[in-house]
């Protein structure tokens, strides 16, 4: 499903710098009839034709594919507070061989009222197995269950993806009570 973009008025753009941040939905040419199909206006000015026909200069509807934050899909307060994000504590690592990227099985302490969870995190790049062990991160406790190949999942681990598609975990910064949720 295509994501919600930013829509623009019909403006003048350089053929050379259109697609930067565009992608044209509509494109009317001086002279020439009314392109409406985007795939054939791409195709069309990516070979370079209509840069030769029309020296650089074309007129286009365009939709931004940028999406600037403050038009991002916005959520309520409630929405927010219906994630259950909380601290918990892992307390044991398995080798996770049947996944198809290499993963590691993780059980997690949440403490008394939310107890021990499973997850599996493909987070093998950057944290060797005994490095893991009594480290606190932050989960999603009230996912459904996910079956995962074989194994299945009963939250979900969060961390943020380097440039090389390394997964960095999130964890507090200082010791909190597992169970501890984020606010």
């Amino acid at each position: 499903m295509a994501r919600p973009c930013q829509a623009l008025p019909a403006v003048l753009f350089r053929v050379s710098a259109l697609f930067e941040n565009y992608r044209v939905i509509n494109l009317q040419l001086s002279g020439v009839e009314q392109i409406s199909n985007s795939k054939l206006c791409t195709r069309t000015i990516k070979s370079g034709i209509l840069k030769r026909k029309l020296e650089g200069v074309i007129i286009a509807s365009v939709i931004s594919t940028k999406r600037p934050y403050d038009t991002m899909n916005l959520i309520e307060w409630d929405d927010f507070e219906r994630v259950q994000l909380c601290a918990g504590t892992i307390v044991e690592v398995e080798e996770f061989p049947e996944a198809r990227k290499p993963a590691y099985k993780l059980t997690i302490d949440f403490g008394e009222e939310i107890g021990r969870r499973r997850s599996s995190a493909q987070i093998t790049t950057l944290y060797e197995r005994e490095s893991l062990i009594g480290k606190q991160i932050m989960a999603v406790v009230n996912f459904p269950k996910k079956q995962i190949g074989p194994f299945m999942s009963e939250c979900l681990v969060t961390g943020m993806a380097r440039e090389d598609g390394a997964i960095v975990l999130v964890s507090p910064d200082t010791e909190v009570p597992n169970g501890a949720r984020l606010c």
